[in-house]
């Protein structure tokens, strides 16, 4: 029976990788997002406006750091495509080895890989199912040759460093995501808040000197105005209204004002002006941001202990929401969260008395139909983007959220 059930999951195992494999051939002919980071670096290249394509939205040193791929999409840009992609599999792979590293002290083998002693197979419930949960999202990764599993890879490796007092490394690389896109700077704030002061004043530094280069590579008046208009044009205008922006924010908007999405789908109870809008959004998340602070504390005593995992992962799960625009891809963030809120309910379900495993089960079922089933795959196009204009996939993190908390607060049960 086991070796019938090892076989199952081997099988299954090799489907998904073969389905990543094949998208990897297929991005290699498709622009996806990439085309617009391949833009950005043409126009520095060209010394042209950076702004004056639409698709960049992105901080002034994006532009530069695209700089290479505009080089080398000139030699080849179906081989860098799908190399691009397919390392993408590989970051991920190593996003999944941190995070079961932290939670079981195991190495997580290569998918097919004998594990030894103190290692962890692929095939392990706690690694291939929330593993399957998240592979919506790589492979809206991959689709869209998005950058955010990079990202997510970089913040957890900046954790890392930091756990092991290496602050150099970590504060470098925590100062390059934010440098390259603008969310990772609420896992700075969270560090802020744990009165990491070494970690933070490092990377505040070499955020500035990451942010200097552009005025090396456009000069001082040029840079200036790009990242003036990036900050007045771009990251501070309240985000648009679109079913395909899963935000906060986005949320608010959809609900609280009202605009006409693509969709032409229409159910706001108010309509509030948006500067209005943007105050309550703050509002709000400062009121209920203090509760999580409460319970977390400003102190972190066991670097990556249980404690300190769940916090992370509430914090990377709350960038999801907590971006301006946050695209599908953008939730592949959610992972640590999904991960311990497996563990913890399915794997260590005698550690949490029952009443609060059967409330975090609902939240955790709830969010997976809400960020999960709501996806094209199972419901179709038009019904997939009706729910996500109700703003599901922002709902379903919520929940993650919540469910995260549930199982911090009642952390004196756990075994």
């Amino acid at each position: 029976m086991k070796k019938n059930i090892e076989i199952i999951k081997k099988g299954g195992l090799l489907l998904l990788l073969i389905i990543m494999a094949f998208e990897v051939v297929r991005s290699s002919m498709r622009d996806g997002d990439f085309i617009g980071y391949i833009r950005a670096g043409r126009l520095t290249l060209d010394g042209a406006f950076i702004y004056s394509d639409y698709l960049n939205t992105w901080p002034p040193f994006f532009s530069v750091f695209c700089v290479p791929f505009a080089w080398l999409d000139q030699l080849n840009g179906t081989i860098l495509r799908g190399c691009w992609t397919a390392l993408m599999i590989v970051a991920f792979f190593y996003c999944m080895r941190i995070s079961l590293q932290w939670l079981t002290n195991q190495k997580l083998c290569w998918p097919f890989q004998s594990a030894g002693v103190g290692e962890l197979s692929f095939t392990s419930p706690i690694v291939l199912i929330p593993f399957l949960i998240l592979f919506r999202f790589v492979l809206d990764n991959q689709t869209n040759l998005q950058i955010n599993i990079f990202l997510l890879l970089a913040c957890l490796l900046c954790i890392k460093y930091w756990s092991q007092e290496k602050i150099l490394p970590a504060s470098f690389l925590l100062a390059l995501a934010i440098a390259v896109k603008a969310y990772p700077i609420f896992l700075l704030f969270f560090f802020l808040f744990k009165l990491q002061f070494r970690l933070v004043a490092w990377a505040i530094l070499m955020l500035l000197i990451i942010n200097g280069i552009p005025f090396l590579v456009y000069g001082l008046e040029d840079a200036s105005t790009y990242y003036a208009h990036w900050w007045n044009e771009i990251a501070s205008p309240y985000p648009e209204s679109n079913h395909k922006n899963q935000s906060f924010n986005a949320l608010l908007r959809n609900y609280l004002h009202t605009d006409s999405q693509k969709l032409m789908v229409y159910f706001n109870f108010l309509d509030l002006e948006l500067s209005t809008l943007k105050k309550l959004g703050y509002a709000i998340i400062g009121v209920v941001a203090l509760y999580p602070m409460y319970i977390f504390g400003f102190k972190m005593d066991k670097k990556m202990d249980i404690n300190a995992q769940l916090e992370f992962a509430f914090v990377f799960a709350a960038i999801c929401i907590l971006s301006p625009v946050a695209w599908k891809s953008n939730f592949i963030f959610l992972y640590p969260a999904y991960l311990l809120i497996y563990y913890w309910v399915f794997i260590k379900k005698e550690a949490l008395h029952r009443p609060i495993r059967e409330g975090i089960k609902v939240l955790f079922f709830a969010s997976l139909f809400l960020n999960i089933f709501s996806s094209e795959l199972f419901i179709g196009n038009y019904f997939s983007d009706v729910l996500e204009s109700f703003s599901c996939i922002t709902f379903g993190t919520i929940f993650v959220l919540i469910a995260v908390v549930m199982i911090y607060r009642n952390k004196s049960d756990l075994a």
